[in-house]
């Protein structure tokens, strides 16, 4: 199968939700870790939502399927995991603290 030109290898479905479970409960660990580091607790939620796009856009390109639902997934997982960080942001430029 070929995406945007760049031949990828199909895999088991079980198999790549599995490695994306592992990926992410390893990000989370590190960034439980840094947060205790640095006090700042919204490390972790920026980090979960760019961790679960990069989780989504490699399960959309390694999963059997067809296109279209795979782009499907990617369309409606893309703006919630991209919405926090960005509003993140948005706080610190406006000094404002996450609860408001």
């Amino acid at each position: 199968m070929k995406i945007f030109g760049i031949m990828t290898v199909t895999l088991d479905p079980l198999f790549l939700v599995l490695n994306v479970y592992i990926a992410m409960a390893v990000l989370m660990a590190v960034l439980w870790g840094l947060h205790l580091r640095v006090r700042n607790a919204s490390i972790a939620d920026v980090g979960f939502c760019v961790g679960l796009i990069a989780a989504v856009l490699w399960y959309a390109q390694h999963a059997s399927g067809e296109s279209a639902r795979k782009l499907l997934l990617v369309v409606m997982v893309l703006p919630n995991g991209i919405w926090p960080p960005i509003a993140r942001l948005l706080r610190l430029q406006r000094r404002e603290t996450p609860e408001g």
